[in-house]
């Protein structure tokens, strides 16, 4: 971050820093492909486009995670409401894919939420939205899903923990996060037995330092052709350049390898909905095709 914009964060409150620089109109996007390394040249249909976005009142919406549950898709994102300055968690639902059902914000708390990594495990459905300036990764429970949520635990406190991301391989919970203050250029891991925790650093971590192209996470760490990987925002150039897979080659309690993958899975390029920005990839594998929720904006 320049000087000059740490002084304007500073000084300038945050309300009138956005009407002086509003955000700009992220949308959300869903696409079928046959594996998510083919999404840069497949076509998308909106979930949210900035229609929408105008009928809502919403000023963006980001960071999709779905749930396919009895044949119905729920698909969580961050949105920010017009004239708010903090995003919460808000719901769409849709049997094809095609025509979204907008349910509004099931989750808001005091301080700004994104990423909602949502999951089941446990026989319940839990959620860890990204709320960085409380320096926590936040549990939450659903107790009546899809629109009701109890605040759990914390996993981890601390740091300025973005994007945390748990998957389960070889017997442990994992949990990949980026912990840079501004410079989203280093990335942390995490062992549990259980995703409540406790949680335990690897002793390889940080993974990735040093690096905004590989560090952040940008969604749901998958497996394709019994190979696991999870995905990158490159955030090198530019803040949402595009979303990188990497392959983690190697995972122990020990040992950490990964191997990164070329080219980009999505790249900001071009003249389209996402020519100016894109930084985040849902990949679903549904009867032999992938189910991709992606975001971004022109």
């Amino acid at each position: 971050m320049s000087a000059v914009r740490q002084q304007l964060r500073r000084h300038v409150p945050a309300a009138l820093r956005m009407r002086l620089n509003p955000p700009p109109a992220w949308t959300v996007r869903c696409s079928e492909v046959a594996s998510p390394f083919e999404l840069g040249a497949a076509p998308t249909t909106p979930v949210l486009d900035e229609a929408d976005l105008e009928r809502h009142g919403l000023t963006l919406v980001a960071d999709p995670f779905a749930l396919r549950v009895d044949g119905c898709w729920y698909l969580f994102v961050e949105a920010l409401e017009r004239g708010q300055r903090a995003a919460g968690i808000a719901l769409l639902t849709s049997r094809d894919r095609v025509c979204w059902d907008y349910h509004g914000l099931i989750l808001r708390e005091p301080f700004h939420l994104s990423y909602p990594f949502v999951f089941a495990a446990d026989g319940a459905y839990w959620l860890i939205p990204e709320s960085y300036v409380t320096g926590e990764v936040r549990l939450y429970r659903a107790t009546d899903f899809p629109t009701r949520w109890t605040h759990e635990a914390n996993l981890l406190t601390g740091a300025p923990f973005k994007d945390a991301s748990p998957f389960r391989h070889g017997g442990h919970w994992w949990l990949l996060v980026e912990t840079s203050q501004h410079q989203h250029d280093q990335l942390r891991l995490f062992r549990a037995h259980d995703f409540r925790g406790p949680w335990t650093e690897h002793p390889a971590s940080p993974v990735v330092s040093a690096d905004a192209v590989f560090a952040r996470p940008a969604g749901r760490p998958f497996v394709d052709q019994g190979r696991l990987y999870r995905l990158a925002q490159d955030c090198g150039a530019r803040y949402g350049r595009g979303v990188h897979a990497v392959e983690i080659v190697e995972l122990t309690p020990t040992v950490y390898r990964e191997r990164r993958v070329e080219p980009a899975v999505v790249s900001a390029t071009g003249t389209g909905w996402n020519a100016a920005a894109a930084h985040h990839v849902d990949a679903h594998r549904v009867d032999g095709s992938w189910i991709c929720f992606l975001d971004g904006h022109r």
